[in-house]
C-alpha cells in the first residue's frame, strides 16, 4: 500500500503583458518527484480591478483544513484568503469580513495570521486599541465553511504579544509575551498559563494542532 499526498510551492509571481498579476505553483503527488505547474489569475479569482492592487502574498503558514490549503493575499482594496483545493487542483477566493481590522490602532504595528481554530478557518490579529491603551486580539471565525456570513468575532484583551506560534486543539492560543515567555491563553476563560519557556527557539515558526501537553528539550 503506498501513501498518497500532495505538496504545494509557490514557485514565482509576476505581472504579465496584460499587467494581470500572475501566481505560478509547483503541485507534486504521491512519491514521486515530478512537479507540475499551476497557473492562476488573481483576477480570475477575486473580481476585475483587484488583480493589479496586490502587494503582497502571505507564503508560510498554508493552513490545511477543509481538504484545502489557505494563504492570505494583501492589496491595497481588501485583502483575502486563496485556497487551493488539493482533490479539485481548483481555485477560489474566501473573502474576509469589511473592515476586520476595525478597532485597532493604523499608528501602532499590527499583525495577523490564518490558523485552524477548533476545527475551524479563522483569522488572529493582534494590535493596539484605537486610544493605543490596551493590546487587542481579534478571533474572526468561519463558523461554516465557505458562508461568509458565517464570520464571528470574538476580541479579547492579550497585553505584550511579540510572537504568535498557532492554536492548541482545545482553541488555546500559543503565544509569546515580552514578559512571561510562551504562555497558552484560552480566550473563552481568559486563563493563561505559563509553560515555562522563557525565550522560544528562533527556528519556531508555526504549527496547527498542538497536543494539550509540550515537553522542551535542551540539547
Amino acid at each position: 500500500m503506498t501513501s498518497r499526498f500532495s505538496e504545494l510551492c509557490l514557485m514565482e509571481r509576476f505581472l504579465d503583458i496584460k499587467c494581470r498579476y500572475h501566481l505560478r505553483l509547483g503541485c507534486t503527488l504521491g512519491s514521486t518527484d515530478s512537479w507540475r505547474y499551476i497557473d492562476v489569475y488573481m483576477e480570475s479569482l477575486s473580481g476585475s480591478g483587484l488583480n493589479a492592487s496586490i502587494v503582497d502574498i502571505q507564503e508560510k503558514p498554508f493552513i490545511f483544513v477543509n481538504g484545502a490549503l489557505h494563504s492570505m493575499i494583501h492589496n491595497r482594496g481588501h485583502n483575502f484568503i486563496l485556497c487551493f483545493d488539493v482533490n479539485d487542483e481548483a481555485f477560489q477566493a474566501i473573502m474576509l469580513p469589511k473592515n476586520y481590522l476595525d478597532g485597532l490602532s493604523p499608528d501602532v504595528d499590527q499583525f495577523e495570521q490564518l490558523v485552524v481554530f477548533k476545527g475551524s478557518l479563522a483569522l488572529v490579529a493582534f494590535g493596539r486599541d484605537l486610544y493605543e491603551e490596551h493590546d487587542l486580539c481579534f478571533i474572526w471565525v468561519m463558523t461554516e465553511y465557505g458562508m461568509f456570513d458565517s464570520w464571528t468575532q470574538k476580541t479579547v484583551a492579550v497585553d505584550l504579544v511579540e510572537r504568535f506560534f498557532g492554536c492548541t486543539r482545545r482553541g488555546e492560543l500559543l503565544i509569546e509575551t515580552l514578559d512571561t515567555g510562551l504562555v497558552s491563553f484560552d480566550p473563552d476563560s481568559l486563563d493563561q498559563k505559563n509553560l515555562e519557556i522563557q525565550r522560544s527557539p528562533i527556528w519556531l515558526g508555526y504549527s496547527t494542532d498542538f497536543m494539550e501537553s509540550l515537553v522542551y528539550l535542551m540539547v
